[in-house]
């Protein structure tokens, strides 16, 4: 009796250790779009972060959907759709969103932030 209960933990283990090995990694992608506050002189930008704390930084132009407060002037809808093609090439490339916060800062500007994961 001892050797079945011991062969039966022994095999549960194995078949655990066999199921850890098989998880696959995720990796981990935040996007931020930091808009507003041009009436100090802040230009909106993008952020890519990713897992390794590189950035890659994009200022945008003036007449980019980022720069200004456009739900006030009837474009909300199109700064939407715009909103959606700045997202889509990660969507594209595998990533999953997983969540999302927004917040704003004292000067004005908003800060949208995307978290996305991606297994391998």
């Amino acid at each position: 009796m001892k050797n079945v209960i011991f062969l039966l933990a022994l095999s549960f283990t194995l078949l655990n250790a066999a199921v850890a090995q098989q998880k696959a990694a995720s990796h981990h992608l935040m996007v931020t779009f930091v808009t507003g506050g041009e009436a100090y002189g802040f230009t909106p930008q993008t952020i890519v972060t990713r897992e390794d704390g590189t950035q890659q930084i994009t200022m945008a132009d003036k007449k980019s959907w980022m720069n200004g407060n456009d739900f006030n002037h009837g474009r909300f809808a199109a700064n939407e759709d715009s909103l959606f093609l700045a997202l889509k090439p990660f969507f594209d490339a595998g990533w999953n969103l997983t969540t999302t916060s927004t917040s704003q800062w004292t000067t004005g500007e908003f800060v949208s932030r995307y978290f996305f994961a991606k297994a391998d």
